[in-house]
């Protein structure tokens, strides 16, 4: 490794002089040294040159800067954290009693990108039926006809970083938040579990839920024996520029 170091033009002369006695005296390996060295002078810089450089931009800001850090200093700005909650729940259920199958949280400071959505149903009788999953209405053929099956999205504020509440069961009316738009409700099979093709753009704001819920009403119905969701996706945190990105590109 070389160092250099400026040194005044009075002391240079000096240097240059030492040297050149040191060469004289042949202290110094001519196959290591060259004498040019000895009579160097800094190069002087074109002024058009110089003045071109005066016009360029200046370099793009980094992504990351000091104040993305916010309170973590260990925290990767560009970090996205995978979430992916999903719940299997058992019969027999009630009819107009909605279950929490599935929920997507974030925390204060970073954005939710959910980006895939499976809901699951089990009818058994007599042995477990496949469902069709070309059929949009397959859960309520197999329930028997005239039921009303619905999927549900709920966006609820709060803070649920210290501690998540057990599955939501009960009356979807008192659930709280409000539903998620553009899709706040679904009757079909649209996001049947394990389908292809399923995939979402879903912003979560910060310090929010969103959830998925089941329910279906009208009369008791036993062979629905099992119910399931899944909602996968990343946080991001929000005061960086490829969060931004993500957000301005999701659906391309």
């Amino acid at each position: 490794m070389y160092g250099f170091q400026i040194f005044s033009q009075k002391e240079n002369r000096e240097a240059q002089g030492a040297l050149h006695e040191a060469w004289d005296q042949g202290l110094l390996d001519p196959l290591y040294f060259f004498p040019v060295v000895l009579d160097w002078a800094p190069p002087k810089p074109d002024p058009a040159a110089a003045r071109l450089l005066e016009l360029e931009p200046l370099p793009p800001r980094r992504n990351d800067q000091i104040i993305d850090q916010l309170d973590d200093p260990a925290r990767d700005t560009r970090a996205q954290s995978y979430q992916d909650v999903s719940w299997f729940l058992n019969g027999p259920f009630l009819p107009n009693v909605a279950y929490e199958v599935a929920r997507f949280v974030t925390a204060g400071d970073e954005t939710g990108f959910v980006k895939l959505c499976w809901t699951y149903a089990r009818v058994a009788d007599e042995g477990i039926i496949e469902l069709d999953f070309t059929n949009p209405f397959a859960v309520q053929e197999a329930l028997g006809l005239g039921f009303d099956v619905n999927w549900y999205l709920r966006l609820v504020q709060g803070d649920f970083q210290e501690t998540w509440p057990p599955p939501y069961v009960g009356p979807i009316a008192q659930f709280g938040g409000y539903g998620y738009e553009p899709l706040p409700q679904w009757s079909d099979y649209r996001f049947q579990w394990g389908s292809w093709k399923k995939e979402v753009f879903w912003l979560v704001p910060q310090y929010h839920k969103l959830s998925l819920l089941f329910e279906y009403g009208n009369a008791q119905n036993d062979t629905l024996t099992m119910i399931g969701g899944r909602l996968q996706g990343y946080t991001q945190p929000i005061d960086v520029r490829p969060t931004g990105w993500n957000v301005s590109h999701g659906w391309m």
